[in-house]
């Protein structure tokens, strides 16, 4: 049962400040792949296994072949050789592979929107995935697949929008947000705001420090001889 102890912390995502010449480098590796920075871009980064739900993506692309979209799907997995074979069918999906943080961080800027396609677990339905918040912390409005916990965060807080599994569904989507740039902008000022206040790794991190430090002096004192734990200051944790 609960007790007062009780307490959830959230995936603290640290954000990465790229200078103009680490921008340009990772834009121009980008590139080589096919990254269009001229195009509306959706991106994904993530584990391309049993977990992602691909068949969407490939509907949608197809219904939105002839938008100036592209679909970026970043990531390594089982799923990925038989997506690349994809690259011939749908021009207008790019599967670059593994990317490193620099180019992560470098994408999302170029981006205009952030996808998070999983599959219909219950898993993903009761939590939020690092990965969304990566796409708020990256100030895009984000396409969930879910309707779960981060589906009703989406809503309530008003930065992206949900799908059924649907490809139909979410190129009706793409195609809204592509066509309204007002409500997008203010889909991606509201991504940013939600991150700062929940997700960001200095609060995050600060917050877990400062729950350790008043758990142990209300409960540990009595036992601290014989605990042998020594607890980092706030100012010697630092978020990885």
């Amino acid at each position: 049962p609960k007790t007062a102890l009780n307490r959830s912390f959230p995936f603290g995502y640290p954000k990465v400040n790229l200078s103009q010449h680490e921008k340009h480098l990772a834009i121009k590796r980008l590139q080589g792949f096919g990254v269009d920075t001229r195009k509306f871009i959706i991106c994904f980064f993530g584990t391309l296994g049993w977990q992602f739900d691909a068949e969407p993506i490939l509907e949608a692309a197809d219904i939105l072949k002839d938008e100036d979209v592209q679909f970026v799907i970043c990531g390594t997995g089982d799923k990925l050789v038989d997506l690349r074979k994809n690259d011939v069918a749908y021009e207008n999906i790019i599967f670059p592979g593994w990317v490193n943080k620099t180019e992560i961080s470098a994408l999302m800027q170029c981006s205009n929107l952030g996808l998070t396609p999983y599959v219909n677990n219950e898993n993903f339905l009761k939590n939020l995935t690092n990965k969304m918040i990566e796409f708020l912390a990256g100030g895009l409005p984000v396409l969930s697949s879910m309707e779960g916990e981060f589906g009703k965060l989406i809503k309530k807080y008003k930065c992206g929008m949900v799908y059924d599994f649907s490809g139909k569904q979410l190129a009706q989507c793409i195609l809204y947000l592509k066509n309204n740039h007002e409500v997008r902008k203010g889909m991606s000022r509201n991504s940013l705001s939600l991150y700062h206040r929940k997700f960001s790794a200095e609060l995050v991190y600060s917050d877990m420090v400062q729950y350790i430090e008043d758990v142990t002096k209300k409960y540990g004192r009595e036992n601290r001889e014989n605990a042998n734990i020594l607890l980092p200051s706030k100012g010697q944790v630092k978020a990885i």
